[in-house]
């Protein structure tokens, strides 16, 4: 009989003992996850903050003052983060011909930073753009890996 007791005194102090130990694991866990979703939390904040920037432009009948304002802020960001290719935007201006596509590149620098794609040779008339032409933000596509904007499409419509 007194084996028996002191093997259940025993067994006892080991579930208590195991007990202690899961509720110690499950307890370093939630605190190890703490600063986890507070950096994923002040990531995701940093991440639609840098977005917003770019949303205001999310507009119908933009004017050219605005689209270049875009793109300055645009090639000011690809300036900041040249050693950082997933933080690199892109702007595409199409206009309902069709024929026209550009490409922001900051090496152009702010007054010559749109550039004609499918081997144009010719530069677009800038005061045409200027005062008969508007914009309208067509789409925006995202960084799979970082959330932040990558590529922005913008439709332009001349006013003649």
């Amino acid at each position: 009989m007194e084996n028996a007791a002191k093997a259940l005194g025993i067994a006892a102090s080991v579930m208590i003992g195991v007990l202690l130990l899961v509720v110690l694991v499950i307890a370093y866990n939630q605190f190890i996850q703490i600063p986890r979703k507070n950096e994923l939390k002040t990531k995701t904040e940093q991440v639609a903050e840098f977005n917003k920037k770019y949303d205001a432009y999310n507009k119908k009948n933009m004017k050219y003052n605005k689209l270049k304002s875009l793109c300055n802020m645009v090639i000011d960001n690809n300036e900041a983060y040249a050693d950082v290719p997933e933080y690199q935007i892109e702007v595409y201006v199409n206009f309902e011909e069709g024929t026209n596509s550009f490409s922001i590149n900051s090496e152009n620098g702010a007054e010559k930073y749109i550039i004609f794609k499918n081997n144009m040779d010719s530069n677009p008339d800038y005061e045409t753009m200027k005062k008969n032409s508007t914009y309208t933000w067509r789409n925006a596509e995202y960084n799979g890996t970082n959330g932040r904007i990558s590529k922005i499409i913008i439709d332009g419509h001349t006013n003649d």
